[in-house]
C-alpha cells in the first residue's frame, strides 16, 4: 500500500484544526445568568470548593473563579467564561417584611406597690445635711464627757502618791528575786545588802516614767526604763554586795530580771482573781 501524499494531508491540517478548536470549546464551556446548578456544572465541571454564605451557596474555580447561587439559580459570576449576555431574569425574590418598631412605654410598665413608693419618696427626700445635723446631737453629750475626762487632770498629790506606794511595791518584789538570784548563783548575801541594788533598781525605773510621763506625756518608753536598771542594778550589786567580779554580777543581775518577770505574773493573777473571782 502506497503512503499518503503530503498534498492530501496538507488539505485535511485546516480542517482537523477546526474540529480540535471546537473541541477545546465544548469543553471549556461557558455560564450565564440565571443557570441551574446543573448546567453550570455541565458547562464548568465540578467546583474545587463550595461554602454557604447566608442563604447563597457559593462554588469557587480555579483562578479566583466564583458563582453564586440563589434559589438554585445563578445570580453572580466572577472570573468565569460567561455563554452569553443575555440572561434570563432571575426568580422573583420573596421582600421580607418589614420590621415594626417595638413601641416605647411612656407610662410605668408595672402597678408599684404603696409601700414600696412610700420608700422610695423617702429615699427621694432624704436630706444628707439633717442626718449629720441629727448624728451631732446625739453624739454631742457623749464628746461632752470624753472632753472632761481628757481635761481632768489628777493632782499633785494624788499622783506622787501613787508612784510612791508603786515604787515600795516593786522594791519589795524585786528584794524577793534578788535573794532567789542570790541563793541560785550561790553568793552569799544577806537581806540588808540587797536593799541599795533594789533600790537602785527601782528609782532608776521609776524615774524614766515619771520623766517620760511628765515631759513627752507617754507611758511607752520602748524598755528604756528596763536597760536603765538594769544597768544600775549591775553597778550596785558589785559595789555593795559579794558578787564584785563582773561575771557573778552579771549572773546575779539577770536571774534577778527573770525572778522578778515571773513574781509579777504570780501577782497579777492573785490580783486578778481577787477582782474577778
Amino acid at each position: 500500500m502506497d503512503p499518503p501524499r503530503s498534498g492530501s494531508v496538507k488539505r485535511w491540517l485546516p480542517i482537523l484544526a477546526l474540529l480540535v478548536a471546537a473541541s477545546l470549546c465544548a469543553q471549556t464551556g461557558g455560564v450565564r445568568l440565571g443557570m441551574s446548578p446543573a448546567e453550570a456544572e455541565a458547562a464548568l465541571g465540578r467546583p474545587t470548593s463550595t461554602l454557604m454564605r447566608g442563604e447563597r451557596s457559593i462554588w469557587l474555580y480555579p483562578d479566583s473563579g466564583r458563582l453564586e447561587f440563589a434559589e438554585g439559580r445563578v445570580v453572580a459570576i466572577n472570573q468565569l467564561p460567561v455563554l452569553n449576555l443575555v440572561a434570563e431574569p432571575p426568580p422573583e425574590s420573596v421582600p421580607e417584611p418589614e420590621s415594626i418598631p417595638t413601641p416605647v412605654a411612656t407610662g410605668p410598665a408595672t402597678t408599684v406597690d404603696p409601700e414600696m413608693q412610700a420608700l422610695i419618696d423617702e429615699q427621694e427626700a432624704f436630706d444628707p445635711n439633717e442626718a449629720t445635723r441629727v448624728m451631732q446631737k446625739f453624739q454631742e453629750p457623749y464628746m461632752q464627757t470624753r472632753d472632761s475626762l481628757r481635761g481632768e487632770r489628777p493632782s499633785a498629790a494624788r499622783i506622787w502618791g501613787s508612784i510612791a506606794l508603786e515604787a515600795l511595791f516593786h522594791l519589795l518584789v524585786t528584794m524577793l528575786a534578788l535573794k532567789a538570784a542570790f541563793k541560785w548563783t550561790e553568793v552569799p548575801a544577806e537581806w540588808r545588802q540587797m536593799v541599795l541594788p533594789a533600790l537602785a533598781d527601782v528609782l532608776t525605773k521609776t524615774a524614766v516614767v515619771t520623766m517620760a510621763e511628765l515631759i513627752w506625756h507617754t507611758d511607752q518608753v520602748f524598755y528604756v526604763d528596763y536597760a536603765l536598771s538594769y544597768f544600775a542594778l549591775l553597778v550596785t550589786l558589785r559595789k555593795t554586795t559579794h558578787a564584785t567580779s563582773l561575771q557573778r554580777a552579771v549572773s546575779v543581775a539577770m536571774i534577778a530580771k527573770v525572778a522578778n518577770m515571773v513574781l509579777w505574773a504570780l501577782v497579777s493573777v492573785l490580783l486578778l482573781q481577787q477582782v474577778f473571782g
